[in-house]
C-alpha cells in the first residue's frame, strides 16, 4: 500500500471514529434530557452549574463510544496475532461437518494459511488511538464534572 493511501484510510478511520463518538455523545445527552430532565442518578441536578451538567453528560457519551471503540481496536490488534486461530478453526470444521463437505485441512495448514494472508495487512491503530482519546476526554470531563 503507497503511503499516500494508507494515510487518507488512516485520516479517515479517524474521522468515522470520532464522527461516531459524537453522534453517541450527542444521542445520550438527549436521552437523558428528554427522558429523566436531567441526569437520572444526581438527586440535587439543580444545584450544578451548566459547566457540571455539560461534563457530566459529555462523559457519559464518550465513556460509551471510547470502550466500544476502543475494545473493537484491542480485539481486531489481538486476532491479528492469531489468537483466535484454534477457535475459528474449530467453527470452521464443525461447519464443514454440517454441511457434509470433504475438503478439511489439518490445523497447522489453516495456521499457515491465515498467517499468510496476515502478511500483507496491517493493524488499525487508528482505531486505538481513536478509542483512548474518547476515554481520556470522558475521564477529563468526569473529573471536571466532580470539581
Amino acid at each position: 500500500m503507497n503511503p499516500e493511501k494508507k494515510r487518507r484510510l488512516i485520516g479517515n478511520s479517524i474521522f468515522i471514529g470520532v464522527c461516531a463518538g459524537l453522534i453517541v455523545m450527542i444521542a445520550d445527552y438527549y436521552f437523558r434530557r428528554m427522558s429523566y430532565g436531567g441526569d437520572m442518578y444526581l438527586p440535587e441536578y439543580e444545584k450544578l452549574t451548566d459547566l457540571q451538567k455539560w461534563c457530566g453528560a459529555y462523559s457519559s457519551g464518550f465513556m460509551t463510544i471510547g470502550v466500544v471503540v476502543f475494545g473493537v481496536g484491542l480485539l481486531t490488534w489481538i486476532s491479528r496475532t492469531g489468537v483466535f486461530d484454534m477457535l475459528f478453526y474449530g467453527f470452521s470444521v464443525l461447519k464443514d461437518r454440517i454441511l457434509f463437505k470433504k475438503s478439511n485441512p489439518t490445523f497447522y495448514d489453516y495456521k499457515l494459511m491465515k498467517e499468510e494472508k496476515r502478511k500483507g495487512s496491517h493493524i488499525q491503530r487508528s482505531i486505538l488511538i481513536v478509542g483512548g482519546a474518547e476515554l481520556i476526554l470522558s475521564i477529563v470531563l468526569a473529573v471536571l464534572f466532580y470539581v
